[in-house]
């Protein structure tokens, strides 16, 4: 994080020290951008949406915990805090319900984007990162700790990136990008700024159904450890735009 002369943690300290007016912090992109959970607070068990849309997550058992330090970002012209907490999913019953809005209905096209933090807990289990019924991605990460994305194709249940060394997160912190390029005319799959998988795009099925994070009730697996930020986009996030977002955030959850 730069300040002044300063960058990463010595500059953000720096910055607290002399006030908030010298604090320059790196900008996160926006253009795009429908939701932007921090997931660092839960008022009223509502973990606010930053991206202006009104995508509000709503809260069914996960709990903060400290992971560290703040920091701020700027977004949307404004500072933003992102770390000193995230939140923790137990396995058993714990997501996040999104609120309806037009906005998040996305994946049907060929030019969408899910940017997340998370940390996989160590008892191995399949869990849901993100999930809805039926007409949405299915992001989740299986028993072999490896990420893993399905959907419906035509009416049927489809694996289109499956769980291979390629995908191994294992339980460390990851920064991954999951989306629909169509300059490549694939799906690509991006962990800690680096494309690891690309495979031909297929349309997901239409229509609408509640999107969740960690899962709440979608009849699937419920994911067990941290989920620190989720960004999603309504369109593809290029390779400066992806390798800069990890360079500027990794600090901040300890990569």
């Amino acid at each position: 994080m730069a300040v002044g002369i300063r960058y990463g943690l010595e500059g953000f300290r720096q910055g607290l020290k002399e006030g908030y007016h010298s604090l320059r912090a790196p900008t996160i992109f926006d253009k795009g951008c429908v939701l932007f959970l921090p997931l660092n607070s839960a008022p009223n068990r509502i973990t606010p949406d930053l991206s202006g849309c009104g995508n509000h997550g709503i809260l069914y058992g996960p709990v903060l915990k400290d992971i560290g330090e703040e920091y701020y970002l700027k977004f949307k012209n404004r500072l933003v805090t992102v770390g000193g907490k995230g939140f923790y999913f137990d396995g058993a019953d714990d997501g996040i319900k999104l609120n309806y809005d037009a906005s998040l209905d996305i994946f049907t096209s060929d030019s969408w984007a899910i940017e997340m933090w998370f940390k996989p807990d160590e008892q191995v289990m399949t869990g849901d990162l993100v999930n809805a019924v039926w007409h949405k991605p299915r992001l989740y990460v299986n028993t072999s700790q490896e990420l893993v994305l399905a959907a419906f194709i035509g009416g049927t249940y489809t694996v289109l990136i499956s769980g291979s060394s390629a995908t191994y997160v294992g339980t460390k912190t990851t920064y991954l990008v999951m989306q629909a390029n169509p300059q490549s005319g694939n799906y690509e799959m991006w962990i800690n700024g680096v494309l690891k998988v690309s495979v031909a795009y297929q349309q997901m099925d239409g229509g609408w159904s509640i999107l969740t994070i960690g899962n709440a009730n979608n009849s699937q697996e419920f994911y067990k450890g941290f989920i620190y930020l989720v960004r999603f986009y309504s369109r593809f996030l290029s390779e400066r735009e992806i390798k800069l977002h990890y360079m500027i955030e990794k600090d901040m959850f300890r990569v």
